[in-house]
């Protein structure tokens, strides 16, 4: 019988996000594997979809498709073994398994549990739901892998609104640094992808955004694309933001 006292999820989750704060992903890793384990062995299978879903997210962020996408159809199998597909909480580890296999370079099955998502979201959300906005920056990325830009673009117009309508900064940083990246891989003017970066600093100068470990991830995922984009001084600005909110959280 399943005694989900023995596995607290909310717990859990504090720890590893003190792990991914630290920057120390390997640990995070090892430590939500064993909880996992545990929940297993337990027979608390709604424990074991939480951590699974945490553990994709590690994958994906570590490269680790090997692991990325058996933790997926783990995952998956769960969601029905539970019963709890068409569900919101379903449709979001479903996107957040779509990030993951188009990381992988598994792009139609990615766009298949996309389209999975936005079924669920559709069916018991409000079209304004913060949740969309995670869905169409997400899906875009893999439109953009079939090549079909004009897709992509309109995702990402409709991230951007949404995630500015709920002040997301980072969030918001992160799907403008994508539009910057659209615009070049399709050869619009450069004048479009500046005007998009310049966007996404406005973001991570605002001074009400929290100068935390999301903050420090956001810096690090972003800070590549500007180099690419021509903007090597701006990357280096994110990188030694994020050294120093690192180097802070490890100390504390």
């Amino acid at each position: 019988m399943s005694d989900s006292s023995m596995i607290p999820i909310e717990k859990i989750i504090a720890e590893c996000d003190r792990y991914f704060n630290a920057g120390n992903a390997p640990a995070a890793g090892a430590f939500l594997r064993a909880w996992r384990a545990k929940a297993n062995v337990s027979g608390d299978l709604k424990a074991e979809l939480s951590i699974l879903n945490e553990l994709i997210g590690h994958y994906r962020m570590e490269k680790d498709p090997g692991h990325g996408i058996q933790a997926v159809k783990d995952a998956m199998q769960l969601i029905n073994k539970i019963g709890i597909s068409g569900s919101v909480s379903a449709g979001t580890i479903q996107l957040n398994a779509a990030t993951a296999l188009c990381s992988f370079g598994k792009i139609d099955e990615a766009l298949a549990l996309y389209r999975q998502t936005e079924i669920c979201y559709a069916e018991n959300l409000p079209e304004d739901d913060l949740l969309f906005s995670g869905l169409y920056n997400n899906m875009a990325a893999a439109y953009i892998e079939k090549s079909m830009y004009e897709k992509a673009e309109e995702l990402y117009l409709q991230a951007i609104d949404l995630l500015d309508r709920h002040r997301k900064l980072m969030d918001l940083a992160v799907a403008y640094v994508n539009l910057a990246q659209l615009y070049k891989r399709r050869g619009d003017d450069d004048d479009m992808v500046f005007s998009a970066l310049d966007c996404a600093m406005i973001c991570f100068d605002a001074e009400d955004v929290p100068r935390d470990g999301y903050y420090a991830h956001t810096c690090c995922k972003c800070s590549g694309a500007f180099a690419e984009l021509g903007r090597t001084d701006i990357q280096n600005e994110l990188d030694a933001r994020a050294s120093d909110i690192y180097e802070n959280n490890s100390k504390s």
